[in-house]
């Protein structure tokens, strides 16, 4: 563990070095680029030259900020020390120009106006649904509100009437505030954001930018994205799929599907895919006894979320959140003769095993099946696939196996391989009927394809490869480690593509940026 932190210093280090060589860092200007410090090491590489395009557009020094809905004294005083001392991140965000750090204070005028507004909040929530209704000044943040409860408390649902909840929705309303009044006293030098998140608190200065007409942006090392009133998440503009395929060179369309296909075969092997990190389709694996003794084709998947993991990414759905998604399918469950399988979702699958445990034991149709269980595992046993937005309406089709969205606002909407519900009625018509549904992957495949080949394999990569990166690092894919790979790969003619490529990206403001060479 030593060395692996030494080791870890060197790479740091040399990284540092690298930017100092290679990008500028000026800051002699008023104007402001807010940078949320995101100390997830894939994601800095992209920032670093991000910031470097963003100054240079708007003649604007770099201000790095942090952002926090509820943190402890100890947790303030110790990212307090790590800055002074330049012994965390910032000294890397430093190397590329964020000279200077914002922190949130809350004064009097703060706590005023979030003592009154709780009051007004509070006097308007009925029931838990009322939540995703909160709009303050014309800016929504129903959706981050229950989200942030969700993720920060490690909540499945939200009781409103919980104490616990009114001294959260405090907190996060004095948040809300300090953006508020940080954005009308510095709204004539704000110049551009870049945020780390569009979801949860992280979002708050987001929402304001949209609002004010601030150019906003989230880069990563896989994808770029630019946000807009119309557009103020990363998942959306599905619908938009089918014409923006159809408008590529036929060359570049063709070519597309058929890398499509061979990822998405790659993936059903168990290879590591570009969207691996993401979901795992798996190889087949030992069949626990109790999924073998199912009958075959007798059974429905439940392919289930992670329960505090973003609910409203997408947009609002037809339940609040995955609990009441839940609860509708087990009160289904019962007037059903077959089995309804819950798959946990891969991620934070020790967080979620008690949830879902609660709901096996509830509901007698309900059978938690081990996590090992690959979705391959399950090909024979099931007729059917229900989620609310997940990879699988992409992967069973191809199985001749239906699957049924419990939201509109789904990465698949456009496309008719799924079956989409908007209403609760809607939705319950489907699952009354969900062992007559049929898919046929034949009539579907080529859609697939193109769905696939628009979502996971057309966006701009800062890494010359970025799978063989993915494949070298592993585990430590999200270490300093990866500074180490780029610094190694790393050329002035790189820098002068990047440049290039981040320059159309901020002149297009395209919500989704993609790889012109493809």
């Amino acid at each position: 563990m030593f060395l692996k932190k030494i080791e870890n210093m060197i790479y740091v280090n040399k990284y540092i070095n690298h930017n100092k060589k290679f990008l500028d860092s000026n800051n002699n200007s008023n104007n402001i680029i807010l940078v949320d410090q995101f100390n997830y090491c894939p994601s800095i590489i992209p920032i670093s030259h991000f910031v470097e395009r963003l100054k240079k557009k708007f003649g604007a020094q770099a201000v790095v900020y942090e952002t926090f809905v509820d943190r402890s004294f100890f947790s303030k005083i110790k990212s307090f020390l790590k800055d002074y001392f330049k012994f965390g991140y910032l000294k890397i965000y430093e190397s590329f120009g964020c000279r200077k750090k914002l922190y949130n204070k809350y004064d009097n005028q703060v706590v005023s106006e979030a003592e009154k507004k709780l009051k007004e909040c509070l006097k308007n929530l009925k029931i838990k649904e009322d939540i995703l209704k909160i709009n303050i000044d014309n800016i929504y943040i129903g959706d981050l509100i229950y989200d942030t409860f969700l993720r920060t408390k490690k909540k499945p649902t939200i009781n409103i009437a919980d104490e616990e909840f009114k001294i959260f929705l405090f907190k996060f309303l004095k948040l809300f505030y300090f953006w508020k009044f940080y954005f009308d006293k510095n709204l004539n030098v704000i110049k551009a954001l870049i945020v780390s998140h569009d979801v949860y608190y992280y979002a708050i200065p987001l929402r304001f930018a949209v609002k004010l007409a601030i150019p906003c942006y989230n880069v990563g090392p896989t994808t770029l994205y630019y946000f807009t009133k119309e557009k103020i998440r990363k998942k959306t503009g599905y619908d938009e799929f089918p014409f923006k395929f159809n408008i590529l060179k036929k060359e570049i369309s063709s070519k597309g599907k058929i890398e499509a296909e061979k990822v998405i075969n790659d993936k059903f092997q168990g290879n590591l895919t570009f969207d691996i990190m993401i979901n795992k389709f798996g190889k087949k694996n030992k069949i626990p006894k109790k999924i073998l003794e199912l009958e075959n084709k007798k059974n429905v998947l439940i392919a289930t979320h992670c329960f505090t993991d973003a609910v409203h990414a997408y947009g609002e759905s037809i339940f609040p959140d995955y609990y009441e998604w839940l609860m509708f399918l087990g009160d289904k469950s019962n007037e059903k003769n077959f089995k309804w399988l819950l798959k946990p979702h891969p991620a934070q699958y020790k967080e979620n095993y008690n949830f879902l445990k609660f709901f096996e034991n509830k509901f007698k149709n309900f059978i938690l099946i081990p996590n090992e269980v690959s979705n391959l595992d399950l090909i024979d046993k099931i007729f059917s696939v229900l989620t609310v937005y997940g990879s699988v309406g992409h992967e069973f089709p191809l199985f001749n196996i239906p699957v049924i969205n419990a939201s509109i606002n789904n990465p698949h909407r456009a496309y008719n391989f799924n079956y989409h519900a908007s209403t609760k009625e809607e939705y319950e018509q489907l699952i009354n009927k969900i062992d007559t549904l049929k898919i046929n992957s034949k009539e579907h495949k080529e859609k697939i394809y193109e769905y696939y080949y628009l979502n996971y394999l057309r966006d701009y990569y800062f890494f010359d490869n970025h799978l063989e990166i993915l494949n070298k690092l592993r585990g430590r894919y999200s270490e300093p480690k990866i500074f180490d790979a780029w610094v190694q790969e790393y050329s002035y003619e790189k820098k002068l593509d990047i440049d290039k490529n981040l320059d159309r990206f901020i002149e297009e403001k395209a919500h989704r940026f993609y790889a012109s060479d493809k």
